[in-house]
């Protein structure tokens, strides 16, 4: 074998190939010619972490042979297997050996100093004897030198590893956390200096014994039968239980696990109180779920739980599996797996069953020996799935109601369940993946036809392919297929996953022509597979040309389906074998001579997003066969994956869509979130109902979806995280040639970098040389990663490059703004967004524009400019009336004038301010405000004897005029403003005027007058390219063809308007135009569609503060075609929301402006609509009540009847 650095590849299963520490590429590996996966170069190496971190490189500690299995610590162990259908693996006794011994030989070696510690002094504490001694740290009793007490020390000598040191200082900072009478209390932490540095903690001294010995099992041979299953021990034995289960909920609940759960960790006091102990191997769960990783093994090998044995993931579940095994060894007096050796203890808590209770101990109480039966069983969904549901079957026992409990509480469905709430969530329903599961049914149909072939399943991690696979082998089944599959799992050894599959078809097949292959292949792939690189070529050949024969034979005899998941991680050899299979099986479509060959169909998983170990064996794979790509579910299915999760119940449409935005569709994700969330009270089912409290906005990453995306991120080469960190501070999306500017990489590098990171799944190319995160959460965590310093200096980079750009448009504008932003750079932001402001406006864009300039006032404080803040405030002001908020545009225009007030020079602008102000007010209907404004801008205007300005404040208050019914006061103020404004050739004043005079026309039924003001206005407007002013004057020219019959023009101008009011976004034109469009239909007979309008009008404006005085005319046109269509209940309402709109106005005007608005034609057209309206209703006393105050409006109008 070749050799390789240990500094950074210590074990024997170094990769071919890799990068030096100092990222120096080595023995020139480079991506396959063609490869699909592009992985780039190396660095994906680095995935594979230290057996041992924290042991010096390879130790040559000599070989102890430890009669008792002992407790280790080891990192990556391989995985054992899978926890569904358990088949028997067979591993490399060399990987195992070599972690036993060294965990052996490093507790010897710490052990050996325990004499030597006694009498010394170690802080304010002096050492008196030793207590005990783990895998890592030794426990002694102390005296504390300032108060005499007696104390427990536990010290961590200063030569283990830093691994080793993280874990204990989280185990002291986890336990000054808790609090709990039955959890040991921890008082102080230290550190020794000099020639020792050795980390120790201090906790409370008990007097006492650990549980089997109190419990008189002795550590030699079993007490007799009647010891067992003495009534009184079996009582003490279920109130000590009891309170173990109180100790692990309170745990679990503060999301702990202990992970090293045995008797000699829990300690009775003389008083008959448990106190738990030795939390050196616990640490906060995440109770992750679905991913395969590999994992820590902390616990003592004869209590570990099977998922950890198997370096799985683990979650409460593990320590109620090892207290099964405290309980069963405290009822039979042994254990349920005795073995010597460490492996085999490991093998037999993954594959084999315990031997049942009754063998050891036949007068065992039936309701303990069923409790503990389910607390050994492999599957964690199978056991007691919380420690208070355990409390409740141990507090049953002797009533009988253990059983039923059981029976209750097993539901399979549940996937988890959390003390201290009352809801659960659900396993999710099969959602989605529609076309992959009708290719894959169509696929085994043709199996069961005779046509075999193979398919290549991927898609990143989490994105569901082994629940697909799952649903689809079901159905396999159910067509009489047989299924053999098999997870390839690290480390990799030479034909692994098919040596696992070699001992099922031992078992299901003894046939004369099986047991022929067998034979061959049996010896070739022992239970201890061989070191990587230990077949010779020879021997490679044979078992190529065995499985090949074995798998003929098997294809002869039915229809076979061969699935293998996770073939990201297998070996070469075992790609290679598949590679053979498929060309000779079913490529070929061989023809026996004695009989037809049943075809092969080969399904194989792989992660789109992790490098493949075999790249160009599993490429060639890709080639042969037909490629199914997973992608992400959409927003509707993870609506349904949620709800079904959460009970089928009905949620807000936010909640699922806050859920799809952060996972982005990945199930994974979208599993651990609602986990999160549950268990952070987030969401929570109360009475039947889910309730969803605080802002959806801010989602927390759960940890364990960060620590699998970190393990991604961990994977990469230097160089490469840090590209993608700089590509994290531009954003989700980056186009190449901005990186490159801002990493100031060449380009040869870059391009190597960015190809290596999209063949490792990180990100995704796009078109037009751009490239995209292929996860946002990826960057978020990289982002995070940055020191808060070097992130502010890169956002301003990029905001500089940014800014350098040639007239850069609204998109780029508000990307400056952001990176000036994040750069904590408060003038810059202020600058760009107000330009982002403008340019937004200036596009019709008036939403976004808003937010630019609510941001830019949100900074004028820090940088006081009182011109700046006044240029704000008018910018946003117009665009709040654009968009219907009438109150927020009249607050803008007010602090604006206090501005101006403060400005001597910019003292003229106040009349301009009033004269904005006229126009909301009466917009609002509230007129009493606008005259007073009309009057005080006509006052400033000719004050200043500015032209322009009183010409604007005429124009305002022409219209204001005409609405009160004073038509002919109208038009002589328009007269005087096209007096001023011949003379001034300002056009945007011109065409305001003609729009203005227009709509007075139209008002007044003079048509001839009004086409000309709008058709001048429309050829100004033109000219100037305001679309707004555009808008407003073909407003005007439709309701002159209206006027003058010309229905079917009207009716086209008015319906175009509509939908380019969308183009503009203005709610004024778009209400304005509507009401247009509602009245044209009703005069063309279309009631139904006059109504739909005019509702659309009114839905457009109800709600806002100030509503459109105009909404008035919208309800009068939808209660004359409810009339027309005889719904006069209906046509009723709408005529007195309009009557009372008019009326309240009424109220608020002066007296001496009360008679001639009645007498404006459309409020006067109203009125009398709804005094015939109540004479048809047979209302004649009230109609005739109606017409006298028509005509003598004095005092309150009378009250509509009901």
């Amino acid at each position: 074998m070749r050799r390789w650095d240990r500094q950074e590849y210590p074990g024997p299963y170094a990769p071919r190939g890799g990068y030096h520490r100092e990222g120096r590429k080595a023995n020139g590996l480079g991506r396959a010619p063609g490869s699909i996966h592009e992985r780039g170069s190396v660095g994906w190496h680095t995935r594979h972490r230290r057996l041992f971190l924290g042991f010096p490189a390879f130790p040559t500690f000599p070989r102890y042979d430890v009669p008792t299995p002992i407790s280790i610590s080891m990192t990556c162990p391989p995985r054992i297997g899978r926890l569904d259908d358990r088949p028997r693996f067979r591993y490399n006794a060399v990987s195992f050996g070599i972690l036993g011994i060294l965990g052996q030989a490093f507790a010897g070696s710490l052990g050996s100093k325990g004499s030597a510690m006694i009498g010394r002094k170690i802080g304010n504490y002096r050492i008196l004897s030793k207590l005990g001694q783990g895998g890592v740290s030794a426990v002694y009793k102390a005296r504390d030198l300032r108060d005499e007490k007696i104390v427990a020390l536990k010290l961590l000598p200063a030569e283990v590893g830093e691994e080793a040191r993280i874990r204990f200082e989280r185990e002291f900072a986890l336990l000054t956390r808790l609090s709990h009478p039955n959890i040991v209390e921890v008082y102080e932490a230290g550190e020794t200096g000099g020639e020792f540095g050795e980390r120790y903690f201090t906790m409370a001294f008990i007097e006492g014994e650990p549980l089997l010995a109190h419990l008189g099992i002795p550590a030699e041979t079993p007490p007799p039968l009647e010891t067992l299953n003495d009534p009184e021990r079996i009582a003490r034995l279920v109130a000590l239980f009891d309170q173990i289960c109180e100790a692990l909920a309170y745990l679990h609940r503060n999301h702990v696990v202990h992970r090293d759960i045995k008797p000699d960790n829990i300690l009775v006091t003389p008083s008959g109180v448990v106190k738990l102990m030795d939390f050196g191997v616990h640490r906060r769960t995440d109770l992750s779920v679905g991913l395969t990783k590999t994992g820590t093994i902390f616990g003592s090998a004869p209590y570990v739980s099977p998922e950890e044995a198997a370096g799985g993931e683990i979650d409460y579940r593990s320590d109620l599996y090892s207290l099964g095994v405290v309980l069963y060894e405290a009822l039979c007096g042994r254990r349920p797996f005795e073995e010597v050796r460490l492996l085999s203890v490991l093998l037999k808590h993954v594959h084999e069953e315990p031997t049942p209770i009754l063998r050891y101990n036949p007068e065992v109480n039936p309701q303990l020996a069923r409790i503990t039966e389910r607390l050994l069983r492999k599957n964690p969904r199978d056991r007691f799935q919380t420690a208070r549901e355990l409390q409740e079957a141990l507090r049953s026992v002797g009533s009988g109601g253990e059983e039923a409990h059981t029976v209750a509480l097993s539901i399979p469905e549940v996937l988890l369940q959390l003390d201290g709430t009352e809801g659960h969530l659900l396993r999710p329903e099969f959602v989605g993946r529609v076309v992959e599961k009708k290719r894959l049914e169509t696929a085994a149909f043709d199996l069961v036809n005779g046509h075999g072939g193979s398919i290549v399943l991927t898609g990143e991690g989490g994105i569901g392919k082994t629940r697909l696979l799952k649903e689809w082998t079901r159905f396999c089944k159910s067509q009489e297929i047989l299924v053999l599959s098999v997870r390839c799992h690290p480390p990799a050894f030479p034909f692994s996953p098919f040596s696992q599959l070699l001992s099922r078809i031992t078992e299901r097949f003894q046939d004369e022509e099986s047991k022929r292959f067998l034979e061959v292949l049996t010896p070739l792939l022992p239970d201890a597979l061989p070191s990587e690189g230990a077949f010779s070529e020879p021997e490679r050949h044979a078992i190529l040309r065995a499985y090949t024969g074995l798998l003929k034979h098997l294809a002869r005899k039915t229809p076979l389906l061969l699935v293998i998941e996770d073939l990201h991680q297998a070996d070469e050899e075992s790609v290679a074998l598949l590679n053979h299979l498929v060309q000779s099986l079913i490529v070929g479509n061989e023809l026996d001579e004695r009989r037809v060959l049943r075809p092969l169909l080969v399904v194989v998983s792989t992660r789109s997003d992790e490098a493949p170990r075999a790249g160009r064996q599993l490429d060639a794979l890709f080639r042969q066969g037909e490629v199914l790509s997973l992608g992400r579910l959409s927003k509707e299915e993870t609506a349904r994956m949620v709800s079904s999760m959460m009970r089928n119940a009905h949620l807000p449409e936010a909640f699922s869509a806050a859920i799809f935005r952060e996972s982005e569709g990945n199930p994974f994700f979208i599993v651990e979130m609602l986990k999160a969330l549950l268990s952070e009270g987030r969401i929570s089912l109360r009475e039947g109902r889910w309730v969803v409290t605080g802002n959806l906005d801010e989602f927390p990453l759960p940890p364990s979806i960060e620590q699998h995306l970190r393990r991604r991120i961990d994977a990469l080469y230097e160089d490469a995280r840090r590209l993608l960190a700089q590509a994290a501070v531009i954003g989700p999306r980056f186009s190449f040639d901005f990186l490159l500017a801002v990493t100031a990489e060449d380009e040869e590098t870059l391009l190597d970098h960015l190809e290596y990171l999209k063949g490792e799944g990180i990100v995704v190319e796009e078109e037009g040389d751009r490239f995209r995160f292929a996860h946002d959460q990826i960057r978020r965590l990289l982002y995070r990663s940055l020191l808060a310093r070097r992130r502010r200096a890169l956002h301003r980079r990029i905001a500089e490059i940014l800014a350098a750009r040639p007239d850069p448009d609204f998109t780029t504008l508000v990307e400056i703004t952001r990176h000036y932003r994040k750069a904590a750079d408060g003038a810059q932001v202020l600058r760009y967004s107000h330009r982002a402001a403008r340019l937004a406006a200036a596009e019709d864009r008036p939403y976004r524009a808003i937010e630019m300039y609510r941001e830019a006032l949100r900074l004028i404080g820090t940088h006081p400019d009182r011109e700046e803040e006044a240029a704000l405030l008018e910018g946003c002001a117009g665009m709040y009336r654009r968009v219907g908020k009438l109150h927020e545009a009249l607050q803008c225009l007010l602090r604006r004038r206090r501005i101006l007030l403060e400005i001597p020079a910019r003292r003229r602008e106040e009349a301009a301010i009033f004269s904005d102000i006229t126009e909301l007010y009466a917009m609002c209907g509230m007129f009493e405000k606008a005259l007073k404004c009309a009057r005080r801008a006509l006052l400033l205007a000719r004050r200043f004897e500015e032209p322009l300005l009183l010409a604007q404040a005429l124009t305002r208050a022409a219209l204001l005029s005409a609405r009160l019914g004073e038509e002919e006061k109208a038009l002589r103020y328009c007269d005087q403003a096209a007096s001023l404004l011949l003379h001034q050739g300002d056009d945007l004043a011109w065409t305001r005027l003609r729009i203005a005079q227009a709509r007075i026309y139209n008002d007044l039924g003079f048509w001839k007058e009004a086409w000309s003001a709008g058709t001048e206005a429309h050829e100004f407007a033109k000219r100037l390219g305001v679309n707004t002013l555009l808008f407003e004057s073909e407003l005007e020219l439709a309701a002159t063809r209206f006027g003058r019959n010309e229905t079917m023009i009207a009716a086209n101008m008015a319906t175009a308007l509509v939908h380019r009011s969308e183009e503009i976004a203005s709610k004024e034109l778009l209400v304005a135009a509507q009401i247009l469009l509602a009245r044209i239909k009703l005069a063309q007979g279309n009631e139904r569609g006059a109504i739909e309008t005019a509702e659309a009008a009114i839905k457009s404006i109800i709600g806002e503060r100030y509503p459109l005085f105009d909404l008035y005319r919208a309800y009068f046109t939808a209660g004359q075609a409810y009339q027309r269509l005889e719904d006069l209940d209906t046509a009723y309402d709408n005529f007195n929301a309009a009557v009372i709109l008019l009326q309240n106005v009424w109220r608020s005007l002066p007296e001496k402006y009360r008679s001639s608005f009645l007498r404006a034609k459309p409020v006067r057209l109203v009125f009398t609509t709804m005094q015939a309206f109540m004479r048809d209703l047979g209302l004649d006393k009230e109609a005739r009540r109606y017409g006298d105050w028509l005509g003598d409006p004095v005092g309150d109008p009378p009250p509509t009847p009901l």
